[in-house]
């Protein structure tokens, strides 16, 4: 009867740690530092039921689900780094939910010690196994970087189904910036920063969302080792490593000073340049700046097919385009081939006819 009693006893003290932090559905409950990085390292699905300050970063190991729950996890005052202090390493994949609103994944809007929120970094170069990111709700907000890349740790995977992703400094700030060979795929949230997304290498598909560039002024500067533009909805700008860019756009609302930029800040090779491929099907496409662009590039021409866009983007038509591109300008259609020609005749001959109608109208007066 001891024994039965010592083992019943044993057993109680091995599993009440446990109980006090697993619920039902294989779901972690996660309240303080140390569970939190017990929960990223398992790979497990982990619900947070505390706001959570973190004094180190911390990696997320596996197919990891974090639910922010409407809770807070920020870094302490004393930590410093140059880069994001939640980490998606190689071999895994980090998937964050908000089932109950208003979660948050912040540096500090203040907090210049650390840059980014969260980034990617796979770390081993022989492993085909994608970092990868899925944002479907909450708030990722960093005082440089909502979500960052490294040029040096490729084979990464951004999706961003909801939510929104932030750069908190408005002079100097990105969304999401991505110098390394990996892929963004933007279907729905909000995407803000001095410039919205600016894209290095790689691939980005945008289908749905809001990108936003808010800088109050544009600006662009030749950087090796960082962002090359403030106030642009979405940046091209190939990298000194002068890798493919493919860029895909069907649909969104996308502003700043300039929607979208393109420009090589390198001197990069015509050689170079031809890894790069630009392709506008859809989206909504707005210039913040009086006598602004909506679309600019230094590089290329002909590569929209269709969208709406408040400033004229001619010599961006595809040649391929159809009479019937939904290429408008301030909701009024504009056809591929017209020129300012044709809107003089038509504005000429609307005004002949109103003359015409307002004489017929005074002579019946008088008759």
């Amino acid at each position: 009867m001891k024994k039965i009693s010592y083992y019943l006893f044993m057993l109680t003290l091995l599993v009440f740690p446990i109980s006090i932090c697993a619920s039902g559905n294989g779901i972690t409950e996660v309240a303080s530092e140390l569970e939190l990085e017990e929960c990223l390292r398992n790979g497990s699905i982990c619900k947070l039921t505390k706001d959570i300050a973190i004094r180190y970063t911390m990696g997320s190991h596996g197919d990891t689900i974090l639910d922010l729950n409407g809770h807070t996890i920020s870094p302490t005052s004393d930590m410093k780094i140059n880069g994001g202090f939640i980490v998606v390493e190689n071999n895994s994949k980090l998937t964050i939910n908000d089932t109950t609103g208003n979660g948050l994944i912040t540096t500090g809007a203040s907090n210049h010690n650390v840059s980014a929120a969260i980034q990617l970094l796979r770390e081993d170069p022989a492993d085909d196994d994608a970092a990868e990111l899925i944002i479907n709700g909450g708030t990722i907000e960093g005082y440089q970087y909502g979500i960052v890349g490294n040029d040096k740790r490729h084979h990464t995977k951004i999706t961003i189904n909801d939510g929104n992703i932030l750069g908190l400094n408005k002079t100097n700030s990105v969304g999401i910036y991505q110098p390394q060979m990996g892929e963004i795929v933007v279907n729905g949230g909000v995407i803000k920063g001095s410039t919205g997304i600016e894209i290095r290498s790689g691939n980005l598909t945008v289908n749905n969302g809001t990108i936003t560039g808010n800088a109050s002024s544009f600006s662009k500067t030749v950087n090796e080792n960082d962002a090359t533009t403030t106030g642009v909805g979405v940046a091209i700008a190939q990298y000194v490593t002068k890798n493919p860019i493919q860029v895909s756009i069907h649909g969104g609302d996308i502003s700043g000073e300039y929607a979208l930029y393109e420009w090589n800040p390198h001197n990069n090779s015509q050689t170079d340049l031809d890894k790069i491929a630009i392709s506008i099907t859809g989206g909504n496409f707005k210039s913040t700046l009086n006598n602004g662009f909506a679309i600019y590039s230094q590089n290329f021409k002909k590569f929209i097919t269709g969208g709406n866009f408040n400033t004229p983007v001619t010599e961006y038509l595809n040649e391929n385009a159809t009479l019937t591109a939904n290429v408008t300008l301030d909701h009024v259609n504009m056809m591929k081939g017209e020129s300012n020609a044709a809107w003089i005749f038509f504005t000429v001959g609307g005004i002949v006819i109103l003359g015409i109608l307002s004489f017929i109208v005074y002579k019946r007066k008088n008759v």
